[in-house]
């Protein structure tokens, strides 16, 4: 088996499934991102798309993603009007909100400020923290190599799309 068999299995080549649906908000957001399973990078590739288009392709999957993640409601975490809780408590939202200093230290852009949501409810914001995007990482990045296990989205733009398996 190569490494290229089982990432196939992962990999979404169609726009409409990108982004924006309900599965890849819950694969980042669901638990807060405090699981294993949690996504944590978003690989964008274009394959087979000449440069502009790759481009256009990019910001639209990367305008859809946000769109989502920055609608989504924060609070406390049975309310089934709310989408995301807070984290596990106020020691682990330290130490996300660290890699999120990492990321912007380590120059990617952090397009969604997830540090400061706004909670549904009157709880106080000691382990809440709201989703956070940053783009133009790139793999070498602490961001896209560790697991955060906290609301933190890295995007990577990735042409060809071999690059993508690194």
């Amino acid at each position: 088996m190569t490494v290229r068999e089982p990432a196939e299995r992962h990999i979404c080549d169609r726009p409409s499934a990108l982004g924006a649906s309900a599965p890849c908000m819950t694969s980042f957001y669901g638990n807060t991102g405090q699981r294993c399973l949690a996504n944590a990078n978003l690989v964008i590739v274009g394959e087979g798309l000449t440069a502009r288009e790759g481009d256009a392709f990019y910001k639209k999957v990367v305008d859809a993603f946000v769109e989502a993640a920055s609608s989504m409601r924060i609070g406390y975490g049975l309310d089934e009007s709310v989408q995301m809780g807070p984290l596990r408590n106020e020691g682990k939202k330290k130490r996300v909100l660290s890699y999120i200093e990492q990321g912007i230290k380590e120059g990617a852009r952090l397009t969604l400020n997830g540090r400061n949501p706004q909670i549904v409810g009157d709880y106080p914001d000691t382990a809440f923290l709201g989703p956070a995007v940053f783009e133009d990482v790139t793999p070498d990045m602490v961001i896209a190599q560790e697991e955060i296990f906290g609301p933190v989205a890295a995007i990577i733009k990735a042409r060809p799309w071999t690059r993508s398996l690194r």
